[in-house]
């Protein structure tokens, strides 16, 4: 089991619009079990434990809920999602757009987002 990071993050039900907090485990940055929430600096550290490369402009993290059942409706959301890391700073979190753009040669744990969106 490899280790990750997790993101505390205010979201909306897709089905009943009730925000609640999720907590989303991510790889990028050094992987060390930290803790973020929206506007964290993603932390760096040593090559062996860190994933991607620090100051990219716009970057997508795959995120997996760790909870993916709303605790007012019950709705079942999708788990994964993209979360949104520009220069190191955690912005937004999304719905998963593309699992395609994950690939290998980025441990299937981010990409370099040079889409217009």
């Amino acid at each position: 089991m490899s280790t990750v990071n997790i993101l505390f993050a205010e979201m909306a039900c897709s089905n009943c619009n009730n925000l609640y907090e999720q907590q989303v485990q991510f790889r990028f940055g050094e992987l060390w079990q930290y803790s973020y929430k929206m506007g964290d600096r993603i932390k760096r550290g040593d090559e062996y434990y860190d994933i991607g490369k620090p100051g990219l402009p716009k970057v997508k993290a795959l995120g997996c809920l760790v909870n993916n059942i709303c605790p007012f409706c019950g709705f079942e959301s999708p788990e994964d999602c993209d979360i949104i890391i520009e220069f190191d700073i955690i912005k937004d979190i999304q719905p998963l757009a593309d699992l395609s753009k994950y690939t290998e040669e980025n441990d299937y744990s981010y990409f370099i987002n040079d889409d217009a969106d």
